[in-house]
């Protein structure tokens, strides 16, 4: 018959009950705030004992996520213009840039740069679009280059009396062809944005 009790001389001694690897009791462990699920509850020793807020943690993580084992490279910059840099949102030219010295390492002056390259990329957005819209006009006639040339050229002068502003779509239609000429050989990659080929195409002169 099995027993619960081991007897030795003068003593007995009682098995523990359950799994032999059980856990010894101890504190309870308060449960994590409602709403918050296991692994997201937050964390406000971050700030108590660092000083330290949820936005600032986020942003400490990011820069280890962007830069992790080449934290080297930016261990120059101070700690603001390296966290502005970890944002998404930075584009990896920018941060090349930074690290240069062609761009001020601190968060106003590179949030200006992102900015102003934005407004740069709307514009070479925009240009592609005019771009694309004018030849595929141009794909709907028939005739030869003399044709289209002269159709382009009469709208010009019936549009603009003044010479200036004629003389300015000639010098836009002059570095086009200049353009497409030192580009006759190129080869665009297949995912390549359209506004990446226009800043190239600027670049190059």
């Amino acid at each position: 018959m099995r027993s619960d009790s081991l007897h030795s001389p003068g003593k007995t001694v009682t098995k523990p009950q359950g799994r032999l690897n059980q856990r010894p009791s101890g504190p309870a462990l308060p449960p994590p705030p409602a709403g918050n699920p296991p692994g997201h509850e937050p964390r406000p020793w971050l700030d108590s004992e660092f000083g330290l807020g949820r936005r600032s943690a986020e942003q400490f993580m990011a820069a280890a996520r962007r830069f992790g084992s080449k934290g080297e490279i930016v261990s120059h910059l101070p700690a603001g213009a390296v966290l502005e840099l970890s944002a998404p949102s930075v584009p990896d030219e920018l941060v090349e840039r930074v690290i240069a010295g062609e761009v001020t390492a601190s968060p106003a002056a590179i949030r200006r740069e992102k900015a102003s390259e934005r407004s740069e990329e709307r514009t070479d957005d925009r240009a592609f679009a005019f771009g694309g819209t004018f030849i595929d006009y141009l794909d709907r006639i028939d005739g030869d280059r003399y044709d289209l040339a002269a159709g382009i050229a009469a709208h010009v002068i019936r549009r603009w009396k003044d010479e200036e502003h004629r003389a300015w779509f000639a010098r836009i239609m002059q570095t086009t062809g200049e353009m497409i000429e030192e580009n006759l050989e190129t080869k665009v990659p297949m995912l390549e944005f359209p506004r990446t080929t226009v800043r190239k195409i600027k670049e190059g002169r």
